[in-house]
């Protein structure tokens, strides 16, 4: 079993759909933006834009830390 953290260990199944479609980005790109694929300096300020827009609507879905751990 791999030691990589996965997306829903801290995001409810279904939000990167849902995310996706309030940003009018893919489901895939959310899912990397939120999986820290995309956290760094080296974009332009438009990716990052994007980044910070899908971050902030993802923040409802997010898992309290205790319930990541033990889902």
């Amino acid at each position: 079993m791999s030691t990589r953290k996965k997306f829903t260990d801290s995001y409810y199944h279904g939000a990167a759909t849902i995310v996706a479609e309030r940003t009018n980005v893919t489901p895939r790109y959310v899912r990397d933006v939120l999986s820290g694929l995309y956290d760094g300096d080296g974009f332009t300020a438009k990716r990052q834009k994007t980044v910070k827009k899908i971050k902030e609507a993802a923040k409802p879905f997010k898992k309290k830390q205790n319930e990541a751990n033990y889902n």
